[in-house]
């Protein structure tokens, strides 16, 4: 999987920042969003990152490191510890909001 470039520079991506990121991902990728589903806020998208996706209730769930960032970050590996990344989770891209 690609890089990402990364908006630390606290600037809302635009369109074609999250395009040029996004045509470099499987079209299957799952889009996992961190927000609330009723709408009732909004704000810029900030940030993106792969994880890998697990749904526990119907549309909540929990992300863990990808196998990538396991093999570079000792960290990573530290926090799965003694649990491991469960098997069906799932490569996912993860949208940040600002706020």
């Amino acid at each position: 999987m690609p890089d990402f470039p990364t908006t630390r520079c606290r600037k809302p991506l635009t369109v074609g920042q999250l395009k040029t990121v996004l045509c470099a991902l499987p079209d299957d990728m799952l889009v996992v969003l961190s927000s609330d589903g009723e709408g009732n806020r909004y704000s810029p998208l900030l940030d993106l990152a792969q994880a890998m996706y697990l749904d526990e209730t119907g549309g909540r769930g929990r992300v863990y490191p990808t196998s990538e960032e396991l093999r570079r970050d000792t960290g990573a590996r530290d926090l799965l510890y003694p649990d491991a990344m469960p098997a069906d989770a799932v490569a996912a891209v993860l949208l940040y909001p600002i706020r």
